[in-house]
Formats: C-alpha cells, sequence, structure tokens
C-alpha cells in the first residue's frame, strides 16, 4: 500500500521567476509548522531555490514563509573536497537535479563537482546531516552564516556554536538564530567559518540545533532527534503520514499527488516560534519585547489568505492544533 507521504511532491510550484510565478513555493524538509525548515539554495535570489538549477550553492536553514516577505535567521553548508575554495562564486557545487530525492522528511542528493554524497533529515527544531566524502582527498564543511552580526565558533574538536542576526526587519536589536553542531568526525583545523576534516575522514555527520532563545536551548533542542539519520526522518515521516491520513479519498494518482501536496502545504505554515524548557514546558522569544515569555507562539502567516481557507480547514482536520495556533496569536 502507498504511504500518504509519497504522493507528495514539495517541489510543486517551485519553478518561479518575478515576472511569471508557477506557485512561488519552495521544497521545505521538517515536520508540521517546523520552528526552522532545511532547504536546498540553487541561485543567488530570495526565490532561492529553482527545479532547473544544476548549481548547489548549499544546503540552507530557512525560515522564509514567502519570496514577498523575505528570510530570516538563516545560514548556509557546503561540504566541499579539492582546494580550498572560499568566494562564494567560486565554491559553488554541481548536483543532478535528476538524482534529488526530496521529501517533507529530509532529502538526499549527490555533489559531481565534490564527489560527495549528502543526506539530511529534519525535525521542528533540528537536522541530521551525513556527508560521505570519496577517499584520501582534502575536504571540509563550511558555514556561511549570511550577514556581518553573525559567530561561529568551536567549543571542543567536535562541537561549535554560532548565531546570525539576519533578518528583514520589525525585531529587537536582541533579536539572533542561535544553533550548536556537533561533528562526528573530529575537526584537524577550523577558521573562518570552515572545518577541515582529516583526509582519512569518509562520512561526518553534523547534528544541529536551533533556537530564537539561547545557546543553551539550541543543545536542548537536540532532543528531537532520534538514534541515528534514518530513525529521525522515519518519525518526521511518521508525524506527516497521521496529519495527511485526516482525509481518505478513492481517486486516482494524479489527484492524489495534487490533494496531499496542496493538503501538505497547509501544514507547513503558521510556524511554531515556541521551544521547550527543560521541564518540557513552551516557552518563546518575544520579537515585541526581547524577551523570553511563556506559552506558545506561531509565526508567518498571511492571514488575508488564510482566515477563510487554511484556518477553516484545521479546525476540521486538525482542532488541536488549531487552537493552539489560536492562543499563539493571543499570546502575541
Amino acid at each position: 500500500m502507498t504511504a500518504l507521504l509519497d504522493y507528495v511532491n514539495p517541489q510543486q510550484g517551485s519553478d518561479s521567476e518575478f515576472h511569471y510565478s508557477t506557485g512561488n513555493t519552495l521544497p521545505l524538509a521538517g515536520p508540521p509548522y517546523a520552528m526552522t525548515h532545511w532547504s536546498i539554495e540553487n541561485r543567488d535570489d530570495v526565490r532561492f531555490f529553482t527545479p532547473r538549477s544544476r548549481c548547489f550553492h548549499g544546503i540552507r536553514a530557512t525560515h522564509q514563509p514567502s519570496p514577498w516577505i523575505g528570510d530570516y535567521g538563516t545560514f548556509l553548508l557546503l561540504p566541499q573536497t579539492g582546494p580550498e575554495l572560499l568566494d562564494p562564486e567560486a565554491r559553488i557545487g554541481v548536483y543532478d537535479p535528476r538524482r534529488l530525492r526530496f521529501t517533507p522528511a529530509g532529502f538526499s542528493l549527490h555533489l559531481n563537482r565534490y564527489r560527495i554524497d549528502v543526506d539530511l533529515a529534519a525535525t521542528a527544531r533540528c537536522a541530521w546531516l551525513r556527508f560521505t566524502f570519496p577517499a584520501e582527498v582534502p575536504k571540509r564543511i563550511i558555514f556561511d552564516l549570511k550577514c556581518g552580526r553573525s559567530e561561529l565558533k568551536q567549543d571542543g574538536s567536535h562541537t561549535f556554536h554560532g548565531h546570525t542576526s539576519n533578518h528583514n526587519g520589525g525585531v529587537p536589536e536582541n533579536f539572533r538564530f542561535h544553533f550548536v553542531a556537533h561533528c562526528s568526525a573530529a575537526v584537524a583545523k577550523f577558521h573562518c567559518g570552515v572545518l577541515e576534516l582529516p583526509p582519512e575522514t569518509t562520512v561526518a555527520e553534523l547534528r544541529i540545533g536551533t533556537s530564537f532563545l539561547s545557546p543553551e536551548q539550541a543543545e536542548r533542542n537536540l532532543r528531537e532527534l532520534a538514534a541515528t539519520l534514518e530513525e529521525t526522518a522515519a518519525r518526521t515521516a511518521a508525524s506527516w503520514e497521521e496529519k495527511l491520513a485526516a482525509i481518505q479519498v478513492d481517486a486516482d494518482e494524479r489527484t492524489r499527488r495534487i490533494l496531499y501536496t496542496c493538503l501538505h502545504r497547509t501544514m507547513l505554515f503558521p510556524r511554531e516560534f515556541h521551544e521547550f524548557d527543560g521541564s518540557g514546558n513552551p516557552v518563546h522569544y518575544s520579537p515585541y519585547s526581547g524577551t523570553a515569555r511563556p506559552g506558545v507562539l506561531y509565526a508567518d502567516n498571511g492571514f488575508w489568505d488564510t482566515h477563510r481557507t487554511v484556518y477553516p480547514l484545521l479546525s476540521l482536520l486538525d482542532p488541536a492544533r488549531y487552537g493552539e495556533i489560536l492562543s499563539g496569536w493571543l499570546n502575541a
């Protein structure tokens, strides 16, 4: 029996230009209403993904709900082999879009230029990445934090803490997107956001936790990850399967693909903007006061589109989440 998630195509609607849109959407990896999404950047534009490009700028941590609004709290990850290339134009990788496997739970692809296999599984606030390198060549992982008000520092041979303050306005001065990255391989050298790996390393895994509250909370959020990348992906896939199963149809495959792809889109936003403290209680960074506040908060919603469409749908399909979202708007 085909899983409902197999009908979902995250790339649907992503072949867009400013003058002509076929959807203005992005392929996003993460469970329903994820706080942080993960995608592929393959061009330098607010519409940073197109299914037609063979370029690979990096794996992007993103919060972009729409190209008209823009992104915030974002950074790029790029694995690389061979000579060190730090110039953004010179280091662009290449991949075959036909070999890209992208699901709401994660994605996998092969970087032809660097001969690296990339795998990612996502949770609401974290990601598990695996880079499989060719043997005995120089290899590294590059963090591009996308703005001047940012920092990445090493904490031991395997752990890195960072933050970035990129945004599109309307936030307090202390706005920061924090992250922690644990690397399975010991890093031989660290400089300017570059993690140099020993030549004998063939597999490096990164467990990344994110937070709008603090570095400590980013570390705490890592508890979302399962024991392995595969188990993490399976858990996120199961969360989507449960949500999609709210609608059952007797229809042909084409209709199912359209229906479940669009249904999955209705459960990407509004995104959770809250996290859970050490006692499991929801807490959030308030972009209104610049302080940590108790309770839930949601973000990235276009009310002019959703108040007659998504919200009535959620009241039928997911009333518990619907009530929580409304509580988040009341907190706002």
